[in-house]
């Protein structure tokens, strides 16, 4: 009996630690929040000088100073697979004759970036939702200046080109943030949505994260129309996994109330800007007067987008010989989707590569998941959760998501990846009592 309740005992004491790594309350950290802010945000000095990557590799060099650092076996894992695609697309450059410093760089950054995040985010004392909160407030401080860059004053971009690099024309409608393009930029405000809604905060720090929840989707509506669609299909499936774990009521009246009200600038949008029913336009017209001058404003930020045309013109690999198409040229395509990308510079095979190496921390996550709901532990299981769907959707939109832009390890969307990722593992060291 005795050695019964001492069990009993030491299970609520560990019970008790987990709940306070994990579910603490949220608090603001000055040094973490400039670190991810960096990491996410750095700009570029010179074209060349790329900041994320020095605060990343400075990151690395004074916690090896203080600490030994060391890495779960399946974080090794994706080092070493990362590793070989960038030896692979350095090889394929070579035999090419031809050197594209973005490509290259590409997955320079993505190995530094991956080295830093584990050693900050899986070393530093701070709880799991403290990382998480200065997260947020780095994607909220972005979809703020997308906010004020539109709202406010569309000439204020004017001031911020230094720091995003965007040199392109100035749009009333549209912002491009703290990125260099209007996807990107909105995408983050999707993803800032997506930890928002998954959080679970009680008490004053639940009508903070409803105010951060409505920036990021006030934001959104001013970068692009794939930006929006996405947003509109998130709470969709949001407003299910609300009414399913109850208790959401003002989240799912936010979402529908986005749903609803931005339903029909939406279709003007894309009637006006795209060959979508272009044809229903003037009847439009006649019977909505007042659609015509919104329309003239959507057209005046947005470009003319022929689907048919576009399609063809952005899958095209007719100057790839049958080999190059399989192995890769190492060159830039010079189209916009992702795939289209991959494809020019390593081939058929870098696409296995790349989508392989997402899917295996996607199983890894699943796995993880599994493993944890066979533990008695409860304080770990709703963070993991909240964690796994980030994940979940995430890896998703860089799968289906490719298909327009290339996000398999881009700067920014790789780096918040990286760090779900490794939140996941600080969250399965506890619930397990196993080593990260």
């Amino acid at each position: 009996m005795v050695v019964y309740s001492k069990k009993i005992k030491n299970k609520q004491n560990y019970e008790l630690s987990s709940q306070r790594f994990l579910m603490s309350e949220q608090k603001f950290s000055l040094g973490l929040t400039l670190f991810f802010f960096f990491v996410l945000f750095g700009p570029k000095i010179g074209g060349y000088i790329d900041t994320s990557i020095l605060v990343g590799g400075f990151s690395v060099l004074i916690f090896s100073l203080k600490q030994d650092i060391t890495f779960n076996k399946k974080f090794v894992g994706y080092i070493f697979t990362l590793g070989i695609l960038l030896i692979y697309v350095l090889l394929i450059m070579l035999l090419n004759g031809s050197f594209d410093i973005a490509i290259f760089g590409r997955y320079v950054r993505s190995m530094i970036s991956l080295i830093a995040i584990w050693t900050v985010v899986s070393k530093v004392n701070s709880s799991v939702n403290t990382i998480k909160s200065s997260i947020i407030i780095v994607l909220a401080i972005h979809a703020v200046v997308v906010i004020l860059t539109t709202v406010v004053d569309p000439q204020w971009q004017e001031y911020i080109r230094w720091f995003n690099g965007y040199q392109k024309k100035v749009h009333d409608l549209r912002s491009t943030g703290l990125m260099l393009g209007f996807d990107m930029s909105g995408l983050l405000c999707n993803i800032g949505f997506l930890m928002v809604a998954t959080s679970l905060v009680k008490g004053k720090m639940l009508y903070f994260y409803r105010l951060l929840m409505a920036i990021f989707v006030f934001a959104v509506l001013f970068t692009s129309r794939f930006s929006i669609i996405t947003m509109l299909f998130l709470m969709i499936i949001f407003i299910f996994y609300f009414l399913r774990i109850g208790g959401k009521r003002f989240e799912v009246l936010f979402c529908t109330l986005f749903i609803v009200i931005t339903s029909v600038p939406l279709t003007i949008l894309l009637l006006s800007t795209t060959s979508i029913g272009a044809q229903y336009l003037n009847h439009l017209y006649l019977t909505f007067p007042d659609m015509a001058n919104l329309s003239d404003k959507f057209v005046s930020s947005y470009n003319n987008t022929e689907l048919d045309s576009t399609l063809g013109n952005n899958f095209n690999f007719s100057t790839l010989s049958n080999l190059q198409i399989f192995f890769g040229a190492g060159i830039g395509a010079g189209q916009d989707p992702g795939y289209t990308k991959i494809v020019f510079s390593t081939g058929i095979i870098g696409v296995i590569l790349s989508i392989g190496w997402y899917t295996v921390i996607l199983k890894d996550m699943l796995k993880m998941r599994k493993h944890l709901k066979r533990e008695n532990v409860k304080s770990y299981k709703k963070s993991f959760m909240q964690i796994n769907i980030v994940i979940i959707c995430m890896y998703l939109i860089v799968i289906f998501l490719s298909f327009k832009n290339n996000y398999y390890f881009t700067g920014t969307y790789f780096e918040l990846f990286i760090v779900e990722v490794v939140l996941a593992y600080r969250i399965y060291k506890v619930g397990t009592q196993r080593g990260i």
